[in-house]
């Protein structure tokens, strides 16, 4: 996981450091006690999940040059590019709106923009975190500018957000991350509908997908696997639904089933 920034006191605060501060939030929950490393112009951390290695890597030559130390780093410990999770701040999104993706353009993103040059391809995994923006103001000095009093407030929950979103991906891989974090909003409070295929979604008693035990089994699942308080609302398949916070057409019930059948 390679968190964007700039270095110095100077830009520690500023909107434009929040993969920076990602990086720093998931050392503070699996290795508090461990010292950033350097390598090159750059520091990094190991950590340990689910018995795997990953590190935790921070480019230390400015924002527009993040790409140079992140490639050098990649090679040395036989990285590919597939296997790194870019984080960093995007203008596009409102405040501590999350967004995952596989690949694609830097956005205008210059520190995204010089990790795509410097690997020589764009299919590189990435985590935006919204840092919001209105038209009247200057791109370059809000970025680079310090959370407002509000922001401050919210920061500790976008953090705890992205790491949980960091942590789906570990835990259940890019595809089902993408699914679920790709309008999750910042509160944790948001309504999910899920619309589901009937045939695999009955429950074996009476097969209804209302059932109540099926319906505490999807729930537990989402809290267990990605960390948050939802409201579900499960559909049928053709059924007509408002726009709610998150719409997921299709998920993991085989899995949900399991954990249910097993009971």
């Amino acid at each position: 996981m390679a968190g964007l920034g700039n270095p110095g006191r100077k830009y520690e605060s500023s909107r434009h450091n929040i993969g920076f501060l990602l990086a720093d939030f998931i050392r503070g929950r699996h290795a508090e006690n461990a010292s950033w490393l350097s390598f090159g112009k750059g520091k990094y951390v190991k950590i340990n999940l689910k018995e795997e290695d990953f590190y935790l890597v921070k480019p230390m030559m400015y924002m527009n040059n993040s790409g140079i130390m992140l490639r050098s780093f990649a090679e040395y410990f036989k990285i590919r590019a597939k296997q790194i999770l870019v984080c960093y701040d995007d203008i596009s999104l409102d405040f501590g709106k999350i967004r995952i993706r596989r690949g694609g353009s830097s956005g205008g993103h210059k520190g995204m923009e010089s990790v795509i040059e410097s690997f020589g391809v764009s299919d590189i995994p990435r985590l935006r975190i919204g840092i919001g923006r209105t038209e009247s103001q200057n791109a370059r000095n809000y970025v680079l500018g310090n959370f407002n009093s509000r922001e401050r407030q919210e920061l500790p929950q976008v953090l705890e957000n992205s790491y949980n979103a960091f942590i789906s991906i570990v835990n259940h891989g890019l595809e089902k991350a993408m699914n679920l974090y790709g309008s999750l909003p910042l509160e944790s409070d948001a309504t999910v509908v899920i619309k589901i295929n009937l045939c695999d979604a009955r429950t074996p008693d009476t097969g209804a997908i209302t059932h109540p035990l099926f319906l505490d089994a999807i729930l537990r699942f989402l809290r267990e696997n990605y960390g948050y308080n939802l409201e579900i609302k499960v559909v049928e398949s053709d059924a007509s639904v408002a726009l709610p916070d998150l719409f997921i057409e299709w998920f993991g019930f085989a899995e949900i089933l399991n954990k249910w059948n097993a009971k």
